[in-house]
């Protein structure tokens, strides 16, 4: 398997444990000192910049707080909207570059 290959399956995986409820799972993929960015204005609870497994975890509980999830599924990966550094076979860094502005109606209603 290519590097590439390798790096976008640990990609993968996290996605699955996240799918499953595999917090644990989620959390071991990831680097020590990753660094965890969802972009966008502060009326969104989950934005903001993260750092380490402590702070993803602050923000996986800051999505559960705030959204009810129906239903998460993987259709498709699009490059330009979230970008992923994977060293050492593990997560290190994470930006997610959304289209904020139906989220931000939906906060302020």
């Amino acid at each position: 398997m290519a590097c590439d290959d390798a790096n976008l399956e640990i990609v993968r995986n996290l996605y699955a444990c996240f799918e499953r409820g595999d917090l644990a799972g989620l959390m071991a993929l990831l680097h020590d000192d990753v660094d965890w960015v969802w972009n966008g204005p502060a009326v969104i609870p989950y934005a903001g910049a993260r750092r380490g497994r402590s702070g993803v975890g602050a923000f996986l509980r800051s999505v559960s707080d705030s959204l009810t999830i129906e239903e998460f599924a993987r259709r498709r990966f699009l490059a330009e909207a979230a970008v992923w550094t994977v060293r050492a076979g593990k997560i290190a860094s994470f930006r997610c570059f959304a289209d904020t502005a139906a989220i931000v109606a939906a906060f302020r209603s």
